[in-house]
């Protein structure tokens, strides 16, 4: 686990959630079950990292931060302290499993090695098996000792009713561009073009700009990535089957069907907002081409109906051929 102790509350967004752990630390007040639910890429496991830290801390700073000197915070930094359990998805499967939450269970039940908490971590809980999500239920509901769970997820539709109410949930959103332009300009008065390119497609997600900004090999695929979902909004039928057939050889994990289906409603949204506005940042993607008003709120109600009845499972081809050649 690798902690910037120096700039230990040094985040973007979310300042509420970040002000209420900043009193919580310094009060050493603390419930058994914390739920960060939001989009990828906001910076909820980075946060929960930097808590387990400062919780597990025997010498804290004033304002709650670790010392990162004292032997639980070596230990965590090497990812050996015997006080800390994480769980996540299975990196094959994609899901966790009945059989690894009960070897968690196991684990996180037994007395502390430091006379201190016992910290759980779940990440991507919405990722759950039901069968393994109601086994988990027990845990939160009778937890043994001093013992916190931080419990992370995406789409909070997928997490039982139960876990959420058994636990202090915080919705974490999405960050507004004027805060991340400010942010990654850094130094320079103005953001260059290809910052400014990256923001947008970030789609307010201050992790996914430092991944961007970090490879421009994945930056010169999400810029394309952009430009095809919007040529496929305004090309005709037989251009279409082209950019679908581009769009189907992405070998990448960050484009599977339920991450286009997202991203697509998002520059729809955006496309809408420029037929009422007059301008938007996809002008110069537009490239002087006319945006039909019943095509594009078509595209968005079906869009919109993918995400509420699940499609994400479906043959990706179909859907898109479904999403797009049809609309």
């Amino acid at each position: 686990m690798t902690i910037n102790y120096h700039n230990f509350w040094d985040f973007i967004g979310n300042e509420n959630i970040i002000h209420y752990w900043q009193n919580c630390l310094r009060t050493r007040k603390f419930v058994h079950t914390y739920l960060f639910i939001g989009p990828e890429h906001l910076g909820k496991s980075f946060l929960v990292s930097k808590l387990v830290a400062a919780i597990l801390c025997i010498q804290p700073n004033a304002d709650g931060a670790p010392c990162g000197s004292c032997a639980p915070c070596q230990q965590l930094a090497k990812n050996i302290h015997p006080d800390y359990y994480q769980l996540l998805p299975d990196s094959e499967k994609d899901t966790i499993s009945i059989e690894r939450v009960r070897q968690w269970q196991k684990s996180i039940a037994t007395k502390p090695f430091y006379n201190s908490y016992k910290i759980g971590f779940i990440e991507e809980v919405d990722k759950m098996s039901e069968e393994a999500a109601n086994a988990l239920l027990k845990t939160i509901e009778e937890p043994v000792g001093q013992t916190i769970i931080f419990i992370t997820g995406i789409d909070e539709n997928n997490i039982l009713p139960t876990i959420k109410s058994r636990g202090q949930l915080f919705r974490w959103r999405r960050v507004n561009n004027q805060i991340l332009f400010k942010h990654f300009a850094y130094d320079c008065n103005e953001l260059s073009a290809t910052r400014r390119d990256v923001v947008y497609c970030a789609d307010g997600r201050p992790g996914r700009v430092i991944q961007l900004l970090a490879d421009p090999r994945a930056q010169l695929r999400e810029l394309n990535f952009v430009q095809t979902i919007i040529d496929l909004i305004l090309a005709t039928s037989a251009q279409k089957m082209t950019l679908l057939d581009n769009l189907s050889k992405i070998k990448d994990g960050t484009y599977q069907l339920e991450n286009i289906i997202e991203r697509t409603a998002i520059i729809a949204r955006c496309l809408l907002g420029r037929k009422i506005l007059g301008s938007s940042y996809y002008d110069s993607l537009i490239a002087g081409r006319d945006l039909e008003w019943p095509n594009l709120l078509s595209l968005i109600n079906k869009l919109q109906n993918m995400k509420e009845r699940k499609a994400y499972n479906q043959n990706q081809k179909l859907v898109l051929e479904d999403l797009f050649l049809m609309t």
